[in-house]
Parts: C-alpha cells; structure tokens; sequence
C-alpha cells in the first residue's frame, strides 16, 4: 500500500531554488506547483487541497512572516517548512510565530538545503 501524494506549494522568489525543490518534492511521488510570490501562493492555498507549503521567508511584495499570518487567517493546517539563507535566528522566531498563529508544525531549514533534508520533512 503507497502513501498518499502529497500536494506542496513551494513559494520562493529565486526560481531555480523553488524549481530545485518542486524537483526533489516530486522525486518523492508528490505534487508540487511553484509560485514567485506570496500573493500568488495565497491566492492558491488559500483555495484548498494542499498539504504543505515550503516557504521562503525573505521574499518582495509578501514576505514570508505576512503570508503566515494570512494562511493562518485563512485556516490553513498542513506544514509550513520555512527555508531561508538570512540568519538563523530570523527563522527560529518566524517558526515561533507560526506556532503562535496556530501552526501544528513547523520546520525550518537554512539555505543551502539539501534534498536529503527536504525528503525527512516530507517523510
């Protein structure tokens, strides 16, 4: 019996790092789409049917502490994965945020990441 396909929204403003990471999410016999923007990326989770997002803190327009707030407004409950290459303490206190704003799991990474790392979240 197979596990369920997952659905991961990867939300990055470098291109080649969320393509990179939709890669490995599917390697995994998940699906996974990629936005450029947090608008964007709201819009779309905001809709339904997703089970994770990967979530690039540091981003134009919407950066990712506001798209927590606004996914947490909207009820959103699957796993936020918070990746950035700013410093590390600037991650730890945007996952505590996300734990505040009802969050059941967050997990952070620092980039560079691996996709070793992103298989074990996923898993």
């Amino acid at each position: 019996m197979s596990a369920r396909r997952k659905r991961v929204a990867v939300v990055d403003d470098e291109p080649d790092f969320a393509a990179f990471v939709a890669e490995v999410v599917e390697g995994l016999g998940h699906y996974a789409r990629t936005f450029s923007s947090g608008p964007a990326a709201l819009e779309a989770v905001s809709a339904g049917g997703w089970d994770a997002v990967v979530l690039d803190i540091v981003m134009p327009e919407m950066d990712g502490i506001e798209m927590l707030r606004a996914l947490a407004a909207r009820g959103f409950t699957g796993q936020v994965f918070l990746i950035t290459g700013y410093n590390p303490h600037y991650s730890a206190m945007a996952a505590t945020l996300a734990e505040v704003q009802g969050f059941a799991r967050v997990d952070v990474l620092g980039k560079p990441v691996r996709a070793r790392q992103i298989e074990e979240l996923l898993r």
